[in-house]
């Protein structure tokens, strides 16, 4: 037997010396045997007081339950209910029995101890079981054979902590709360946080292009994940017993005929010009143009001809003059949306460096080169491998984020204001979830809209038997997740999980990752480093389409096929929704040889056809990006050929092994039917050398009809007639029939041209007769259907709103009457029937004389801003539509206060430990006789931390809402002493920010205003990883608030004439 070099390991502190030797016959084997072990426990308790009690810990032989020793920890200080005990080193109540002497000798021959705790007299449950190895980073790494940490996304091997065993399991007295409870299944409430914007950009067109960058060897932005191993000592992804993949044998046996189209447009994208590795691939298809971006930059070609028509240019120079870390930051992950209904684009990626934010950028029109709306939503955790959906439902308006903060179980859900950023207004705040078991994946929409009520979709999946989700499973699972927004009222908010779709019902077995969670080093190049197979979470993105009669969602990550060894390869789905549930449809393995396939996006066609683009390299197969595709009618679950859109001709050298992070496969908007692709290849041998190719292919049976007019409103009282056009593709054979249901009752709906006869592709739905059909939304939808093959049929969905009266008078609702308020205020009034529009007016005269304030909204309710103190205030509002304006409402006034300035109020609530394992600090502070908040800072918050970027700092008003002041930031660097303003002067402060100096914070303090100061505020201190320390010792808050300013009488009014008159 092979013998390998005697490996000595000390426990931190130098507490205790162990040895062990290992040989290549029992590697898994538990050889590292301590005499000691220093352990941290957690009791289930509800104060943060701190005591001292006797700790018992009886040792027992594992199987057999055969008790082996007891010792007593005398007078143990527990804080928060955490305790830290020397396993092995307490008051001996009984020896140890034989034939053990220590507790190295029994690890030497059994792998867990069980231990069994009591608190003073009372006995803990559950009972614990205890490796010799696995509880410390250090360890695991030795078990695991790791030799370094240059491939690793992990501080926590690089700093020793102050302990080498936790306990995962809560210790409690009753039996009863060990019980899991299902956290996931509905959500309430969620947090929210305010957006900064908007600002106009300038001309997307007119940014300089750059100039390419030299490559270091270095990764940009690497993907942040803290936890890599279980309490095992195994790398998550690897625990699971694997078996061949069931769904490849499946393909094996009933491969289509048919092949994959040729491509029709295949060029160059960019390639490498900021130097950076990963490439982070996204593209974007509108009507005209594809928008591509790459990490750090971004650049706009023609879809016709492919040729370059802006850019490239980094990324953040979008945001040139918004001020902050998006303007200063071009930090990358980027994600380039085209928001279908709205004809708009949405360009993205995060600011970092110096704040955890992500930059928003809607285009005004849909030209992609003119100007943006621009935005910043400030994160509440570091906002890594973001993903994003459009979902342009009515009632659940919003394009929904999911975030990794880099850990197990801090998987975070947004919610953001979709209408808002399309009309370049102040967005209402972002709503989020937070501490989800995995990456949630939106969902986005191509063609029909979701009905008005369709909450936006998310899924996710889980692996049976993986310690590493939060929420564990003992049975593969994709997950459904719904998010129900109301923007008005957030604490109406819901975020459920409203399916587990398991093997039960009909999920195949898959094996999750390749090559183990987090390991990059893992694909095999031709003479080269290995590649990261990105196989660990759901791959962008998640389309939905919806069909006359059924919703769809397609999606795509990357599993192992191999039940020994590794091969990479895209498993796929699609999910049907006919009615209540999700059914799957059809789901797949694509592999069909032993080649590495990785990094797929998948789309859905108008017809139900699917087209998948993904990465494939071996031992001899340089990195290539190719395709693949499947027709509505092949059988269920099997891809058609691959076909090869750019070969790879060299190999990636760089020690970081990255790959991806992602690839884009989008659908035309016009036609419904031409696939667009973007992804990456190796065209030379080099560090990282990597280029991007993007192209286009059809499937020639795609049949969709679809329209440049999906909706239309119209007056009935100036207008009795509409009419929407259609197009055919070229997928139906040359006689279509066309229907239409839903038509408005009253009217009549017909066919300019019916059936459609080739070489004719087009009609038009006339409507007449729409005074007949009263008022509301309608919705019409038309069905193509071939006439010789049944089986080809599309449908389109039209919206129609029709008007048959001016809107009535809005009710005012808020301000109420002679009310005081703050400068800046919010007017509130009740929906007008058949309003489409509301025009506002506030002044300080009763006649209206000059307006001080105005806007037209489309919603209820409009923020006046910048009022004079003591005034008094007039408002009144009228609302319109199509059919013209319609009555005012009546008027009414308020008066704004004097604003005073409070002394700073310090909290008594301090110090607070920060331990060093994950945890949650907790700090109050009481105001009263302060009122309503016209402005609130953060004033001496101050501390000690050894590691400031494991921080994230919240507060929390009386009234619930909570704004992130600071979080991620500054690293490595050590302790803090900072104020925050909203108004200071700026939001880079030094690291460590140790100087005393006043800050903008991540979020704005502006959230709080209008809200009633008084009551309980909470400081939230959140230390999301193992290994460092510090306290809380000094914090507090400075308000500026409202006065009654007393002698001043607002007139009465009166009416007369159906108008408000000022009494004389």
């Amino acid at each position: 037997m092979k013998k390998t070099p005697l490996i000595i390991i000390c426990l931190f502190f130098a507490a205790t010396c162990f040895a062990a030797e290992t040989n290549d016959t029992v590697e898994k084997v538990a050889q590292i045997t301590p005499f000691h072990i220093l352990y941290q426990g957690q009791l289930d308790v509800a104060n943060d007081v701190k005591v001292r009690q006797d700790i018992t810990v009886t040792y027992y032989q594992p199987k057999t339950q055969k008790k082996l020793f007891t010792e007593i920890h005398k007078n143990t200080s527990i804080d928060q209910g955490v305790f830290n005990i020397t396993l092995g080193q307490g008051q001996a109540k009984n020896g140890w029995f034989a034939p053990y002497k220590s507790m190295h000798e029994v690890f030497l021959k059994n792998d867990v101890i069980d231990l069994s705790f009591k608190v003073g007299d009372v006995v803990q449950y559950p009972m614990v079981s205890l490796k010799p190895a696995g509880h410390s980073m250090a360890s695991s790494m030795a078990l695991s054979g790791v030799q370094n940490n240059n491939k690793l996304h992990s501080k926590g091997y690089k700093k020793a902590g102050k302990t080498s065993a936790y306990q995962a399991t809560v210790l409690s007295a009753s039996m009863e709360k060990t019980v899991p409870v299902d956290t996931f299944a509905r959500k309430t409430n969620p947090f929210t946080v305010a957006m900064n914007g908007p600002v106009l950009s300038q001309p997307l067109r007119s940014l300089p292009v750059i100039e390419s960058t030299p490559f270091v060897d270095k990764e940009v932005n690497s993907i942040r994940h803290e936890t890599l191993f279980d309490k095992d000592g195994n790398r998550y992804g690897t625990v699971e017993s694997k078996q061949f993949d069931p769904l490849v044998n499946d393909a094996a046996t009933t491969g289509p005929s048919l092949p994959t189209p040729d491509p029709i447009m295949n060029f160059a994208g960019m390639d490498n010009i900021n130097g950076v590795l990963p490439p982070d691939i996204e593209g974007a298809v509108g009507e005209t143009y594809y928008v591509q971006q790459v990490n750090l930059s971004t650049a706009v070609y023609s879809k016709d001809t492919g040729a370059l028509v802006a850019g490239p240019f980094n990324t953040n120079q979008l945001w040139s003059g918004f001020g902050g870390s998006c303007q200063s930051d071009n930090s990358g992950d980027a994600i380039a949306l085209y928001d279908e209904p709205a004809k708009r684009w949405v360009l993205t990626q995060f600011a970092v460096t110096t704040a955890t934010s992500v930059c928003f950028a809607v285009s005004v029109t849909s030209d992609p080169t003119g100007n943006y709306y621009l935005y910043e939503l400030p994160a509440q955790r570091f906002p890594d491998y973001y993903k994003l959906g459009v979902w342009p439902a009515a009632d659940n308006n919003a394009y929904f984020m999911t975030t990794n903060s880099g850990q197990a179980g801090a998987y975070d859900v947004y919610a953001i204001d979709r209408e808002s950023l399309l009309n370049g207004t102040t967005p209402r705040t972002a709503q989020f979830f937070q501490s989800y078991y995995n990456l949630l994946m939106p969902a986005d929409v191509d063609g029909t809209l979701p009905d008005d009520t369709t909450p936006g979709y998310l899924y996710t999946f889980r692996a049976g038997g993986e310690s590493y989700f939060t929420d564990p499973t003992n049975v593969d699972s994709l997950d459904i997740f719904e998010f129900d927004v109301d923007w008005n009222n957030p604490a109406n908010s819901t975020l459920t999980r409203v399916q587990e779709i398991t093997t039960n019902d009909g999920l195949a077995d898959f094996n999750w990752t390749v090559c183990g969670f987090f390991n990059s080093d893992c694909l095999p190049q031709p003479g080269g480093v290995n590649l990261d197979s990105g196989s660990w979470w759901p791959l962008q993105r998640l389309q939905y389409r919806r069909f006359a009669t059924h919703e769809t969602l397609v999606g795509t990550w990357v599993v192992d096929v191999e039940a020994a060894g590794d091969r990479a390869a895209p498993r796929w789905f699609e999910l049907n929704k006919p009615a209540n549930s999700w059914v799957i449809a059809q789901q797949g393995t694509f592999s069909p040889d032993t080649e590495h396939r990785f990094l797929p996006s998948i789309s859905m066609d108008a017809s139900g056809g699917i087209g998948m683009v993904f990465s494939k390299v071996s031992s001899s197969t340089f990195a290539s990006m190719y395709y693949t595709s499947r027709g509505k009618n092949d059988p269920p679950g099997v891809m058609r050929d691959e076909k090869l859109l750019i070969a790879g001709a060299g190999t990636q050298t760089s020690s970081s092994n990255r790959w991806g992070d992602y690839a884009s496969m989008d659908v035309d908007p016009v036609d419904g039917c031409t696939f667009w692709m973007t992804s990456e290849h190796i065209p030379s041998t080099g560090g990282a050398p990597w280029a991007t190719q993007i192209g286009s292919f059809s499937l020639p049976e795609c049949a969709s009809v679809f329209t440049s007019t999906p909706s239309a409103e119209v007056c009935t009282l100036n207008n009795t007639t509409t009419s929407f056009d259609l197009t055919l593709s070229e997928g139906f054979t040359g006689t279509t029939n066309l229907s239409v249901s839903g038509c408005p009752t009253g009217a009549t709906c017909g066919f300019s041209s019916n059936p459609i006869v080739n070489p004719n592709n087009t009609s038009t739905l006339d409507l007449s007769g729409l005074n007949n059909a009263g008022s509301g939304d309608s919705t019409l939808v038309v069905t193509a259907a071939d006439s010789v093959d049944s089986s080809i049929s599309n449908d389109v969905f039209f919206n129609l709103n029709l008007f048959d009266a001016t809107p009535g008078a809005p009710g005012l609702v808020s301000p109420t009457t002679n009310q005081m308020t703050l400068t800046s205020v919010l007017l509130e009034w009740a929906n007008a029937g058949q309003a489409q529009e509301y025009y506002v007016e506030l002044d300080d005269d009763p006649a209206f004389g000059s307006i001080d304030v105005s806007g037209t909204v489309s919603g209820n309710s409009f923020t006046a801003t910048g009022l004079n103190n003591a005034t008094c205030y007039f408002w009144r509002v009228a609302s319109s539509n199509l059919c013209g304006i319609g009555d005012s409402s009546t008027v009414r006034q308020f008066y704004t206060g004097n604003m005073v300035t409070f002394a700073p109020e310090l909290s008594t609530d301090v110090p607070k430990t920060i331990t060093t394992v994950p945890n949650v600090v907790t700090s109050d502070l009481e105001i009263t006789g302060v009122g309503d908040i016209s402005d609130v800072n953060v004033v001496d918050l101050i501390g000690t931390h050894t590691y400031m970027g494991d921080l994230t700092f919240s507060l929390t008003s009386p009234e619930g809402t909570t704004v992130t002041l600071m979080g991620g930031a500054c690293g490595t660097d050590e302790d803090f002493d900072i104020n925050f303003d909203d108004e200071a002067a700026s939001a880079n402060f030094p690291c460590p920010p140790v100087d005393g100096g006043s800050y903008i914070p991540s979020s704005p303090l502006s959230a709080f205003d209008g809200e009633n100061a008084d009551g309980i505020w909470v400081l939230t201190v959140t230390d999301g990883f193992n290994a460092d320390g510090g306290s809380l010792n000094s914090w507090g808050l400075e308000f500026e608030g409202l006065s009654d300013p007393g002698a001043l009488t607002c007139p009465d009014l009166i009416f007369e004439n159906n108008f408000e008159l000022v009494l004389p």
